[in-house]
């Protein structure tokens, strides 16, 4: 496998939406206000394109359509995206030349250990949705074997700007006959009088999945805009995006943002100083446009949930965090008075009477005990050190960011697991540093791009 330089037959796409990509979007969203027929079409144009996609191409059409995932729900719960996961990996496959080198074939060897550890555990119960859980990973393994440049600031945008579409969805849903029932209604009571406020998760159903997701896009474009490689269009949709994190009364998320913007101050403090003060007037101004967007009553709301008991002497830190810490104790507990478990695991998307433990790193041992645990962090920790070949600290951002959010919330059964590793370790390959190069920038300048043949 050699690299060359051919023309860049892509050089016209421009940084939005192209117009296949946003056929799909209005045809998922058709499909949940109107009729099937649409949903069908919609996963019949996706295909197409993935059959004849390179491998940026791939990975943009899937992050494309994950916010979209409430609403291509069709008979028996069963998903569109299940057939797009699918033909992606088999289009994956092919790209590499339908070769299984050696990080894919390392990968392949843990999942089978670790899948038949968890079968034996569970009964076989959680089959199929560890099945979708090894086409994502094995996906991520080939597109991490490709050699050629990912665009992975466009991949992002495009991520973040579906993640508004499906925000924006749920705001003019009234207007839309039938997208009601694939949006699941989370409120907030807020006082004694039964008030509440729904809780924004886009069309994802959870607020903690959906503001998870909106963490790592910001993540991502923040980084852009330090090292002076960010555009209007990156400011515009971090600012969409704080705004419907905010909607969705998420402590997690404005922690987990707060997080980010000190991560940033402090790199800014150590290594362009005179530049801290704009930053921090641009986060200022970000926090006033959100504020006044959300209005006062959510304002308000949250506000009382970041500061619960403000002026009261003590807080109960247990109900500060709704109550994860009994999750936690529970889990821990019974893995240490179960030693099988702790070791082996109880099987993938098994609970302890019923409740998640609300943490990546418990439930991760919980099903796949500390030996499964530890292969699956081997290997991620292996194609970490692999991709580690650009150059800044802001590279590691979106793993810091994600790491604080898995101390509160679950992910090993998500569907988008596999697309926060991915966002995670293909930036570990950009070079963030005020002029050096970022993924194809250099190349669209000169009208080539690195090309596998």
């Amino acid at each position: 496998m050699t690299c060359t330089k051919t023309a860049f037959v892509e050089r016209s796409l421009p940084d939005g939406i192209e117009l296949p990509y946003a056929a799909l979007l209005v045809l998922c969203v058709a499909g949940a206000a109107y009729s099937l027929i649409f949903t069908i079409v919609a996963a019949v144009l996706a295909v197409s394109i993935l059959m004849k996609a390179n491998m940026q191409r791939l990975l943009e059409v899937q992050f494309l359509l994950l916010p979209m995932a409430g609403v291509l729900q069709i008979a028996g719960g069963f998903s569109i995206l299940n057939i797009v996961f699918i033909v992606a990996l088999v289009r994956a496959f092919q790209l590499n030349g339908c070769r299984i080198e050696k990080p894919v074939a390392l990968l392949l060897s843990i999942i089978l250990v670790v899948d038949a550890m968890s079968l034996l555990r569970s009964g076989g119960s959680g089959f199929f949705d560890l099945m979708a859980f090894n086409v994502q990973i094995l996906t991520l393994g080939f597109v991490l074997s490709w050699r050629s440049e990912i665009d992975l600031r466009r991949i992002v945008r495009l991520y973040a700007a579906s993640l508004v579409f499906s925000s924006l969805i749920c705001v003019f849903s009234d207007y839309l006959p039938g997208i009601k029932s694939y949006i699941r209604d989370v409120s907030f009571r807020y006082s004694d009088s039964g008030e509440s406020l729904s809780r924004y998760a886009g069309l994802m159903g959870n607020p903690n999945y959906y503001t998870l997701s909106l963490n790592v896009a910001i993540a991502v474009l923040v980084s852009r805009i330090v090292v002076a490689k960010g555009r209007f269009l990156d400011v515009v949709l971090i600012v969409l995006m704080v705004v419907f994190g905010l909607l969705s009364l998420s402590k997690s998320f404005v922690l987990a943002l707060a997080f980010t913007m000190l991560v940033v101050v402090a790199y800014l403090v150590v290594s362009r100083p005179l530049r801290t003060g704009l930053f921090l007037i641009a986060i200022m101004a970000v926090a006033v446009i959100a504020l006044l967007a959300i209005g006062p009553q959510y304002a308000d709301v949250l506000l009382e949930r970041l500061l619960p008991g403000f002026g009261v002497a003590s807080v109960d830190i247990n109900q500060y965090t709704t109550y994860r810490f009994d999750k936690f104790a529970l889990y821990t507990d019974y893995l240490v008075s179960h030693v099988d478990v702790l070791l082996f695991g109880n099987g993938f998307g098994m609970l302890i009477d019923g409740h998640a433990s609300h943490n990546i790193f418990l439930e991760g041992i919980y099903y796949f005990g500390c030996i499964g645990f530890i292969l699956l962090c081997a290997i991620f920790v292996y194609a970490a050190a692999i991709c580690a070949t650009g150059k800044g600290f802001l590279r590691f951002l979106p793993l810091l960011v994600f790491l604080v959010r898995g101390l509160a919330i679950n992910a090993w059964s998500s569907i988008t697991l596999a697309f926060y590793l991915a966002i995670i370790l293909l930036e570990l390959r950009e070079d963030l540093l005020p002029g050096g190069r970022l993924s194809q920038e250099r190349d669209l300048k000169e009208g080539t791009i690195p090309h596998v043949r």
